[in-house]
């Protein structure tokens, strides 16, 4: 059997055997578009443990969001905006907005925003973690007195999951910090949907606190591209709500009962030049996630 699926802005075949073919699974029907404005509202009014973006705020000071582009688009430009304006009443003079450079993702710049990347030859050293990774801050927003992130939980194969430990590396860092910081992969990369902390978290943590206190919003994605709840207050205390609350995409009662969903999900089809591991895309309308064809290349995304 061979079908074909959606890849970025084209397809790609799959070609699977017939004796492999177990069944095509139908969507599941999309939730109720959760209303994003409210949800941001909602997680600054009710921080987590009661750490209020105005404590971190004097008037007169200038503020920078750091966004990551993962975000889905209606979310983050809803939180920059909520967030500027609430910011702008607690006193700040000025907010920049400051998006991270992901080399899987083709996002063209917001207006006024700024583009973070870590290949470019000036940083401010802010010191030294306690494994020795020297964090280095991009002076623009090393200059703002209030940082914010805002971020999306996702499983991650450095820090186990994303939505706030990755704000300052790999988000405003350089080259050195970031390669640094992942070489401590090689103690031992996290277990799938752990929340154990690991070498890499840890170390990413720790740079954040160097940073400064950092305000947090952290998006669940709803599986439909989209937000299904945001949480606010301090980063690490905010990452860990969230990631208390991820509900990883379930496979189908019958399929758990025969094989259990971390073995099928880890299935190589011998033969077929299709795997499911480690590698696993997003594929719009279908509650599954198919991995690369054999032979394909990979882009590591830190």
């Amino acid at each position: 059997m061979e079908l074909w699926l959606p890849y970025g802005r084209t397809e790609i075949p799959i070609r699977v055997p017939d004796d492999n073919f177990y069944r095509i699974l139908e969507p599941e029907p999309s939730p109720a578009v959760k209303d994003v404005r409210v949800l941001v509202e909602n997680a600054l009014e009710n921080p987590v443990g009661r750490f209020a973006l105005r404590d971190i705020v004097k008037p007169g000071t200038q503020a920078g969001i750091v966004v990551d582009p993962i975000v889905p688009l209606e979310a983050r430009r809803t939180a920059v905006e909520v967030l500027t304006s609430r910011l702008s009443k607690l006193g700040v003079e000025n907010v920049r907005v400051f998006v991270r450079r992901r080399m899987s993702i083709d996002n063209p710049l917001e207006d006024g925003s700024n583009s973070l990347d870590p290949s470019q030859n000036s940083f401010s050293e802010i010191g030294k973690t306690a494994t020795g990774t020297s964090v280095d801050l991009d002076p623009e927003l090393f200059n703002c007195e209030v940082k914010v992130t805002v971020g999306l939980v996702m499983p991650h194969f450095a820090t186990g999951f994303t939505g706030g430990p990755e704000a300052i590396i790999p988000s405003a860092s350089s080259t050195r910090s970031i390669a640094k910081n992942r070489s401590l992969v090689t103690k031992g990369f996290p277990e799938p949907l752990s929340t154990n902390d690991n070498p890499v978290l840890s170390d990413s943590l720790e740079a954040c606190k160097l940073a400064g206190p950092i305000y947090n919003i952290s998006f669940l994605p709803d599986g439909w591209g989209g937000v299904s709840d945001a949480f606010g207050g301090d980063l690490e205390p905010v990452f860990r709500e969230a990631v208390a609350h991820y509900s990883p995409i379930p496979c189908d009662k019958d399929r758990r009962q025969r094989t259990g969903c971390r073995k099928e999900r880890r299935h190589r089809n011998s033969g077929s030049g299709v795997f499911q591991g480690d590698r696993r895309f997003n594929l719009p309308g279908l509650r599954e996630k198919v991995s690369r064809t054999q032979g394909s290349r990979d882009r590591v995304e830190v």
